[in-house]
């Protein structure tokens, strides 16, 4: 089964991890669409979030520590922007998901899950 709720997580193959979770899902061909706009954003946040690391990854040996302060003051404003960004994404989403797909996308998708809960049985 997939990991939980992590939008950071999984990137090392996001794209077969976001196949992954829409097959859990059992996304349809006419929710197609609504799919594609969500897994977009989550690309979109996944890539500007790895962009970010490497960046600070780059930077850490000749900064001061004013400036890690500064670069990890940046990381988390961006971490939450990612984090909201793939959030609103995944409300946008919910309209076209049957209620039982919405059951499980409460546990297991990226912007929606919940942490620290588990996929089956909610414990």
């Amino acid at each position: 089964m997939m990991g939980r709720g992590g939008m950071g997580r999984h990137f090392g193959d996001q794209a077969a991890y976001l196949d992954g979770v829409k097959a859990e899902l059992r996304i349809t061909e006419a929710q197609g669409p609504a799919w594609k706009t969500y897994a977009d954003a989550v690309t979109a946040a996944g890539a500007q979030m790895q962009a970010l690391h490497q960046s600070m990854w780059d930077s850490m040996g000749t900064a001061t520590w004013e400036e890690r302060r500064d670069m990890m003051n940046r990381a988390l404003q961006a971490r939450q922007q990612a984090f909201q960004t793939v959030h609103d994404a995944a409300l946008a989403l919910l309209p076209s998901l049957t209620d039982l797909q919405k059951g499980k996308a409460e546990y297991i998708l990226p912007g929606l899950a919940r942490r620290g809960w588990r996929h089956r049985g909610g414990r």
